[in-house]
């Protein structure tokens, strides 16, 4: 397991890793899967079908899970580690007696485990990172994780929807049957850094940094950009760079360039394709020139480069000629 302060390279090729997917009778037989210990008890009448997915990546364990009857869960997660959850559900459930909403996430806690009553057409998705790796990496965040992460309950974020919707499409991304999408440690650690960002307790933890501080970590964290633009950098190098927390950075930078240190690097990038691609005669092909600048993904590549230019990049042509226009006197 890559344990981040020690990783030799920002850029590997991904590799593409085995998406596991059951159809389950009985939901108890997911501990025959999973390092996850279950004590589920079906409380609706009916036929019972429990739908999984899992997927282990270098750092984080994900798990797709849905039920079509109501069941009390009870159990505990994949010991040694922090693991928390969203609900894709519509209705709303109970969660160590508190009513969850879609807004809400829930954290499974440790050794003393949870319990829920779910309802019928229940779906959900669950993170799990060990406790050491999300330790490391919210340190070179800058941010304290947050004590009641550790135990079972519901977590009201202050951050809003967003963050939630972005994990859980991101997982459920990476989730998918034909396991074709490949899930790389800097995937990994930016969703873990999209989570700490979205649990952050912003009563306890104020920023304190000036607008000259702001506008020095914008220049540092340009400074690195630049320098490693070859590379897919993780959000938590970035802020290494930077010498301030995320949560500083994302305010510099929304203050300075109007987007987020993420996308503007990803933006930074693609304007390095885009040069790439119409300066050479497409003898070594998008994916080569891609594969240069860090690019493995290629599906997501083209989304995102069609959502800057309007166009794939297959379709950005070279051999543009500069021509001057010539004006009547």
């Amino acid at each position: 397991m890559d344990h981040i302060k020690n990783r030799p390279t920002f850029d590997a090729p991904p590799r593409k890793k085995e998406v596991i997917e059951a159809i389950l009778p009985e939901p108890n037989m997911l501990e025959q899967m999973s390092p996850w210990q279950t004590n589920f008890h079906q409380i609706e009448p009916g036929a019972m079908q429990t739908r999984v997915k899992a997927r282990s990546g270098r750092l984080l364990s994900l798990l797709e899970i849905s039920m079509n009857r109501s069941v009390h869960q009870q159990g505990s997660a994949p010991p040694d580690t922090l693991t928390f959850g969203f609900s894709l559900s519509d209705g709303d459930f109970r969660w160590r007696g508190a009513e969850m909403k879609k807004e809400n996430f829930l954290t499974f806690g440790g050794k003393d485990g949870f319990e829920g009553l779910t309802d019928r057409a229940f779906h959900g998705v669950t993170f799990s990172v060990a406790n050491t790796d999300l330790e490391i990496l919210a340190e070179r965040l800058g941010l304290p994780i947050d004590d009641r992460l550790r135990s079972s309950g519901i977590f009201d974020p202050a951050q809003g929807p967003d963050d939630i919707q972005c994990l859980t499409e991101k997982a459920l991304k990476y989730l998918k049957s034909d396991g074709q999408i490949a899930m790389d440690v800097n995937d990994e650690e930016d969703m873990l850094a999209t989570f700490l960002h979205l649990a952050a307790d912003t009563s306890h933890h104020k920023d304190r940094c000036t607008g000259h501080d702001r506008t020095r970590a914008v220049r540092l964290a340009l400074e690195f950009m630049e320098e490693n633009a070859e590379h897919n950098i993780p959000i938590s190098r970035i802020c290494e760079a930077a010498n301030v927390s995320l949560r500083t950075l994302h305010r510099a930078f929304h203050e300075v360039c109007g987007i987020g240190p993420k996308a503007y690097f990803l933006r930074m990038r693609l304007g390095l394709l885009r040069r790439a691609l119409l300066n050479q005669d497409r003898i070594g092909g998008v994916s080569d020139a891609a594969n240069q600048l860090g690019f493995w993904h290629m599906g997501q590549l083209a989304r995102d480069y069609r959502a800057q230019y309007g166009e794939l990049p297959s379709q950005t042509t070279g051999g543009y000629r500069l021509e001057t226009v010539a004006h009547g006197s």
